[in-house]
């Protein structure tokens, strides 16, 4: 029997370890400091064992202890490296959903010298979208098609019978990381050349999207374009676009956000101070009305959504700012975890989509081929986001462990041999891809 050891019982590890517990040559060691998140997670499965400690801390301790075949990180992305170093020390295979950044990627010649994958990006963004996008890249190149242009996105948000606040978003990670993403450089690549959108400069380009039979949506790019050339092995391609789908009014509302200074991470001084008196420090104008002192800030007026929305969430109330908060990046984190959560039997809508401009030159023909997917959660409190994120890393950890995965070094999931089982797999659960050609 081989073992797994797992490190993180958060929000997407119930379907990631209950689809390992279902096969009967794992065991799984799962390791969290709350106890209540492991009973969760492993639900009583025979051969699932907890372990509350400090899996950070203690992962080389915990390594030598459990004698893993393979670990399994669910924890935040700034740890995996340390985990990464000390899985090559002692020669175990790992698994993550997060990006493989630099840090990580720097190890892959040492992992592979001492045999060892390390196997990253198996979530949804980044996971799904490498394994659909590569399995349809080499489909047209199979068939002798170039790649013009490369255009993608992907939103989790609420599905639209929870979609009931003015938002048209619930957190489906840690309000902070939200907060972070907002302040994120944006790459794009068009005819060829690099296109560099800095701190937050996205939400002033957004576009609207219709996707078929879901609707419209607006979108923004975000994270870097340009590693993708390469990773998809698309040399051809002129235009390469990434992006988060989110509902209309997004970008402005976070594009206002980020003008009013509220999501900056250095250290103010907060004490005695409501959110109002916050609001009129901001903006240096001195009215009682903070909502009038962010308009006239803006260039907006009283009827604008964007304050309404400000509004709703809270910042222009005479309510004190909580003690904890050390900086307006914490404010927003505060106020978007009491005002944007999921609420029990609430669900969220998984939506991704490519679209690829193909030339056939043998053929002498041009066509865009639609490649989409849309997941909803389970009322039984599975979410869309959890089964999206979770499902794909299980099947990869799963792979690595049946030995069919023979590359080593730091490996993410564009080729065959390990998206074709994965999204076979995946089309099981409903995690299918419709297409269709313009």
């Amino acid at each position: 029997m081989k073992r797994i050891l797992a490190f993180g019982a958060g929000r997407v590890a119930k379907p990631c370890i209950q689809y390992l517990l279902q096969k009967e040559d794992y065991e799984v060691f799962l390791v969290d400091k709350v106890r209540e998140n492991l009973d969760i997670t492993l639900s009583g499965r025979e051969r699932g064992h907890p372990v509350t400690e400090d899996a950070y801390e203690n992962a080389g301790r915990l390594m030598d202890e459990y004698k893993p075949d393979v670990v399994l990180c669910l924890l935040p992305a700034a740890m995996n490296s340390r985990i990464a170093r000390e899985c090559i020390q002692r020669s175990i295979d790992m698994t993550a959903a997060s990006y493989a950044k630099e840090e990580i990627r720097n190890l892959s010649e040492e992992a592979e010298a001492k045999g060892v994958t390390l196997l990253f990006e198996m979530g949804l963004d980044p996971g799904i979208d490498h394994m659909s996008a590569s399995r349809t890249i080499k489909k047209i190149h199979d068939e002798k098609g170039e790649v013009i242009s490369f255009w993608s996105v992907c939103g989790s948000l609420p599905e639209a019978s929870s979609n009931n606040n003015p938002y048209g978003y619930k957190l489906s990670w840690a309000p902070s990381s939200v907060v972070d993403s907002s302040k994120r450089e944006a790459k794009i690549i068009k005819d060829k050349k690099v296109i560099v959108m800095p701190d937050g400069e996205t939400y002033l380009h957004p576009s609207l999207v219709e996707i078929k039979g879901l609707g419209w949506f607006e979108e923004y790019a975000n994270g870097d374009s340009t590693p993708y050339i390469q990773a998809y092995d698309m040399p051809e391609v002129k235009d390469v676009y990434r992006g988060t789908l989110r509902y209309l009014g997004w970008s402005e509302t976070v594009n206002a956000l980020l003008r009013l200074g509220l999501y900056e991470s250095s250290k103010i001084d907060l004490s005695n101070m409501t959110y109002s008196d916050l609001i009129r420090k901001l903006t240096d104008i001195d009215t009682p009305d903070a909502m009038e002192a962010a308009g006239a800030f803006l260039g907006l007026d009283s009827s604008s959504a964007v304050l309404l929305r400000l509004r709703w969430l809270g910042l222009f109330e005479d309510v004190p700012v909580p003690a904890a908060c050390e900086s307006t990046k914490d404010v927003i984190a505060d106020l978007y975890l009491k005002k944007l959560t999921y609420m029990p039997h609430e669900k969220d809508i998984v939506i991704m989509q490519h679209r690829f401009t193909v030339n056939y030159p043998e053929r002498g023909t041009r066509e865009k081929i639609v490649s989409t997917m849309a997941v909803t959660g389970d009322i039984s409190g599975e979410t869309a986001i959890s089964r999206t994120t979770g499902l794909p890393l299980a099947i990869g950890t799963d792979c690595l462990l049946s030995g069919k995965i023979s590359q080593k070094g730091v490996v993410i999931p564009t080729s065959a041999e390990i998206f074709d089982p994965v999204l076979d797999e995946l089309e099981k659960f409903g995690f299918k891809f419709e297409e269709y050609t313009e």
